[in-house]
């Protein structure tokens, strides 16, 4: 990536080089680069993708990088350690299965039906054909009433984690939803008090409704 790709990934909020999302996992997720050789597998990823895509990469991306790194750091580990004895053998997970979010149909399609709504009403927003000034009033007036009833529902299921039998693996998996739309209420914020730009605002809230449904569709309840 040349010097005006650089100067893009510093400067932008959501956009990565391989170097900046690297420092970004190792700040967000610090278990990740317990496997042997993380580091090096993610920049190389990070920098196919790069090259592939022909740009820097989302957020989005880097995490789906993340995971194939976990993998690939996965089996070189176990590659190493294979001489032990009484060691389970190492089932690869697919690329696909990987990179799917982590809590699957964890809640209930009521909460999704919710938070799905409030998704939509920000999408509304991301309208390319208006300008900073056209319908200023209306645009900002859908971003904070979604981002308060995003923080509502937040709410609710940071009760519900405090249930009195709720299952670690369960409490876990609402930790995981309630940070991922914890993040999207503060990009809408963020796209409220103008600190995040309209194109920026508008692929951030396209890839996040990729892997919400993805995470939706599989819900039971």
């Amino acid at each position: 990536m040349g010097f005006s790709d650089w100067l893009e990934s510093t400067f932008s909020a959501d956009k990565f080089n391989a170097q900046k999302g690297l420092k970004y996992i190792r700040r967000e997720y610090k278990s990740a680069q317990a496997e042997s050789g993380f580091n090096q597998i993610f920049l190389d990823l990070a920098e196919e993708e790069m090259t592939k895509q022909k740009r820097l990469l989302s957020l989005e991306e880097v995490e789906r990088v993340t995971h194939r790194a976990r993998i690939q750091a996965r089996h070189r580990t176990r590659n190493i350690n294979k001489g032990s004895a009484n060691e389970e053998p190492f089932v690869e997970k697919s690329y696909a299965e990987e990179s799917m979010p982590r809590t699957m149909g964890t809640l209930s399609r009521e909460i999704y039906d919710r938070l799905d709504k409030q998704l939509q009403t920000v999408k509304t927003t991301t309208n390319p054909f208006l300008s900073e000034g056209e319908l200023a009033t209306v645009r900002n007036l859908k971003l904070k009433n979604a981002e308060e009833n995003i923080l509502k529902i937040i709410q609710e299921l940071s009760t519900q984690t405090k249930a009195r039998g709720i299952s670690t693996e369960m409490e876990r998996a609402y930790s995981l939803e309630i940070t991922r739309w914890t993040k999207f209420a503060k990009k809408t914020n963020g796209r409220l008090e103008k600190k995040v730009s309209s194109l920026d605002f508008k692929d951030y809230v396209n890839d996040f409704e990729r892997s919400f449904q993805s995470t939706r569709k599989e819900s039971k309840v």
